[in-house]
């Protein structure tokens, strides 16, 4: 019975006081969003501070109001203070009841605000342009040992995601800001603001902690590493600023450095460079050569994928079978790795000088093969494409024999090998 009446007591604040909680809460919320619309649309571009103006003014007009609620609700009503006599409920049980219902009120209000600013965050994130966001520099100030350092790292890469820039504050030789400040002061700690590092040079310094420089091997490896995070950026042009920025601070050969950025880009597929005709002059991207070359690419690139299959198509497919003069020297090369068991589609993108070279040939070891769900539809995709590389292959030999009687011959030859060809089912299994 004695519970009875708490649960009753309880539920009279509810009844009197829950539906002006949540309408206050609902107009506090809708009031906060609006202010923030009307100044984000009078302030674009603006720091997210200057657009929350007036917003931090409801918030605290919102709790006093919620409070004053709070601590009259209940006692406006004759019929809820003869309902307390009549529970004969003691006073410091209805206080203590009271002040847990105001807890909860207030909890509300807590998950009712963090909702309203997760909202106006991603509204501000989604109204302001992104040359205005890849503007903004974002100051980094971990702590200085190794869990700071992780945290650091993880957080350049959001903030690239993001489309930011940031900055590492060096805190050495203290643990953190707080440290920092006690021992050297203001001054000190604004002149280290400075002085913060490059995100990127942060994250190949902590590399470079990891290798030892004096051996050949080790150095060699952390040149690698060096070119793997080159590869994370999306633009030629900054790529190539961070490319010599980084090899003339480590040392390094800026055109190995290249190789090195286009080799690794190849061999993950992380980046396909656009073939560019010397001449100038853009091929259309329907028309039959392009058509072939691109049979040559999927074709190389899906027995990169799969090394397996050229002991398969080995009888039917020769470096001679790919038009281009580049595409027939990487196929070349890439044929005799496959023989040894060893593909390098690294190595042989540094066999080629001229930069505009290594894009062509890493387009060549890096097309996008077709999505296909069951082995059959792989099966006869693989077989589409062997056989349109053997047959523009036997077209332009056929085009370029002119008078010569062994050009006819092997022109006969690859005639009778495009028909075989034809016939054979070959297994991807």
């Amino acid at each position: 019975m004695r519970q009875h009446k708490h649960l009753s007591l309880l539920g009279l604040w509810v009844e009197n006081c829950l539906g002006k909680v949540l309408a206050l809460l609902g107009l506090m919320a809708a009031l906060e969003t609006i202010v923030f619309g009307v100044w984000l649309y009078l302030l674009p571009e603006r720091p997210m501070e200057e657009v929350l103006k007036g917003v931090p003014f409801l918030f605290l007009g919102g709790w006093i109001a919620l409070f004053h609620l709070l601590t009259h609700c209940g006692d406006e009503r004759r019929a809820v203070g003869c309902t307390l006599r009549r529970l004969r409920v003691p006073e410091g049980a209805a206080l203590a009841w009271k002040s847990l219902f105001g807890a909860v009120c207030f909890l509300l209000l807590w998950a009712v605000q963090t909702a309203v600013c997760l909202g106006m965050g991603l509204w501000y994130a989604a109204a302001v342009g992104p040359a205005y966001r890849s503007a903004q520099t974002v100051l980094l100030a971990y702590d200085s040992d190794g869990a700071g350092v992780k945290a650091a790292v993880r957080a350049i890469g959001i903030l690239r995601e993001a489309g930011l820039s940031g900055k590492v504050i060096n805190m050495q030789p203290y643990k953190d800001p707080d440290e920092f400040m006690k021992a050297l002061g203001k001054e000190a700690f604004q002149e280290r603001i400075g002085q913060a590092e490059n995100s990127f040079f942060f994250e190949i310094r902590i590399l470079e902690g990891q290798f030892d420089m004096n051996d050949p091997e080790e150095k060699t490896r952390f040149h690698r590493e060096i070119a793997r995070k080159l590869c994370e950026f999306s633009e030629d042009v900054e790529r190539e600023n961070y490319l010599q920025a980084v090899a003339d601070k480590y040392f390094i050969s800026k055109d190995n450095l290249r190789k090195l950025v286009m080799g690794y880009a190849a061999s993950t597929g992380l980046a396909k460079p656009v073939e560019r005709p010397k001449s100038g002059v853009r091929p259309k991207k329907n028309s039959p050569e392009e058509n072939a070359r691109r049979a040559q690419r999927l074709l190389i690139s899906w027995l990169l994928d799969e090394p397996v299959l050229y002991g398969k198509v080995r009888k039917y497919i020769s470096a001679e079978d790919f038009t281009e003069e580049l595409y027939r020297k990487a196929a070349g090369r890439l044929f005799r790795d496959m023989e040894n068991g060893a593909p390098n589609p690294a190595a042989i993108i540094s066999t080629f000088e001229d930069g505009e070279e290594q894009s062509q040939a890493a387009a060549l070891f890096s097309a996008s093969l077709p999505e296909l769900g069951s082995g059959q539809e792989r099966e006869k995709a693989f077989h589409e494409i062997l056989l349109t590389v053997k047959r523009n292959s036997y077209e332009y030999h056929v085009a370029q024999m002119g008078t010569d009687v062994g050009a006819l011959a092997q022109a006969i030859e690859g005639k009778k090998a495009l028909e075989e060809l034809a016939r054979t089912h070959i297994s991807l299994d």
